[in-house]
Order: structure tokens, then sequence, then C-alpha cells
């Protein structure tokens, strides 16, 4: 057993014998990479799973604001889901199984409310070890993508960063089989603060997906017929970048 999985699983016992699982908290930190149009095209950026056994949010950490100063914050109680504006979320109700997110359209949000567990997993028989913990290999779809995860059952958790959840356990790695996106978890650690969580969209007004799809439909269909040039169009909507759009 690797020293770091040791005093994490020490840890552990100490805060749940101290604790109930809705007062433990679990921080695991990723790296998100997007890679769309090819070699020199790279977008790396850092992200912060924060989760108990209710909730979970997130964080797309595309404004630099997630400092050591901000995640290891010395203040008695932590508030998850404020500290960026301009930062990305997924916020996840594990009790009322929805998640809620963003899609970018033409440069401005649109918020998205979604049901939990949508996603449907093949487990394989091979395993790594991420962090000295065993992990299992996992595929599903997603989005007109394939992906392979790992995940572990030896935290009490069962999530992931980003949409990814519905495996029996914590998902440290998952990349898309043509490369072009991955999160990989860079460190773990446990919270023994009072920790509220905050839904950073609870306020706005959200699309089912499907209601998603149709309202990016007309507007890809309104951009092309509005930047028709003679010489063809000179501004479109992408029918696919993390996830697929429109299907061909």
């Amino acid at each position: 057993m690797s020293l770091i999985k040791t005093i994490f699983l020490l840890l552990v016992c100490s805060i749940y014998a101290q604790n109930n699982n809705e007062q433990s908290t679990v921080q695991v930190s990723y790296l998100q990479t997007l890679q769309l149009y090819g070699p020199g095209s790279k977008y790396q950026t850092n992200a912060l799973l924060t989760m108990n056994s209710f909730k979970s949010i997130y964080e797309i950490d595309h404004t630099k604001s997630l400092t050591e100063d901000n995640v290891n914050n010395k203040n008695e109680d932590i508030v998850i889901g404020l500290s960026s504006k301009e930062n990305e979320f997924v916020y996840k109700d594990f009790y009322k199984n929805e998640s809620y997110y963003v899609e970018t359209v033409e440069f401005k949000f649109i918020h998205i409310i979604d049901s939990l567990n949508t996603m449907r997993w093949e487990l394989k028989e091979e395993f790594e070890e991420i962090f000295g913990f065993k992990c299992q290999k996992a595929i599903t779809s997603y989005g007109g993508r394939n992906y392979i995860a790992f995940f572990t059952t030896e935290m009490a958790f069962a999530n992931g960063p980003w949409r990814f959840d519905g495996l029996p356990g914590l998902i440290l790695n998952v990349t898309s089989d043509d490369s072009v996106f991955s999160i990989l978890a860079t460190s773990i650690k446990l919270v023994n603060k009072n920790v509220e969580f905050v839904n950073p969209y609870e306020n706005e007004i959200s699309l089912d997906w499907n209601s998603f799809l149709s309202f990016y439909r007309q507007r890809y269909d309104a951009v092309m017929r509005n930047s028709m040039e003679s010489w063809g169009p000179s501004m479109t909507l992408p029918k696919k970048n993390i996830v697929e759009y429109i299907k061909n």
C-alpha cells in the first residue's frame, strides 16, 4: 500500500469516526484537457470536484481562481460554488437525481438541468493503480464520443468529474478514445470542515437536454441562413464540441 493511500485511509477512518457521511467531504483536483482542432490547439485547465454523499460541485477554473489559498480555506466553514461567476460549474444533487451545468452558444451560457445516471457503463476486468488506489476500467458513450474511465471503490463515494457519474465508485481518470477530451486526477484530500454546497445556477432558467438540443438546432439553422454570402457561409456554429449537438 502506498504512503499516500495509507495516510488518506487513516484520515478517512478518523473523520468517519467523528462525523456522518454528509459531513465528510472530499476534494479531488483534476487536470482537464480539450484538443478539438488538432496539434497546437490544446486547452488545459485545472478543475476541482468537491463532494459529500449527497451533493457535489465541479468547478472548471477558466479564470485561474483556484489558488492554494482558495482551495485550502483557513476559515472554519467553506462555501462551495461562489468563488467565481466566470468559472464553469457542474452541480449534482443526488437526493433529487439532478445535475446543473451550462453550454455555451454564441458566447452566452445556456443553463441545463439534467438527470443523473444517464450514462450506461460497461465494466472491464482491467485494473491500474492511481494514487495507490486500485482502479477498474469502464467504458461508455456520451455525447457522440466513447470514453474510457478508471474508478475506485476504495473510497465511499460514487461520483466523477464533470458530467460523469453512474459507476460504483469514484472516477479518477476519464479519457475519450479519440484523445479529444480527458480529465485526470492530480490530488485527493479530505476536508474536515463544515462545507455548504451552493448551486450556482439555482436562480437561472434552465432547459432540459432535449429542449437545449432543439434550441441549438434553431440557432444553428438561423446562423447558417443569416451568414450566407455569395462565396459561402461567413460564420457558423459547430455541430460538435465536447458533445455532439447536431447529428449528420
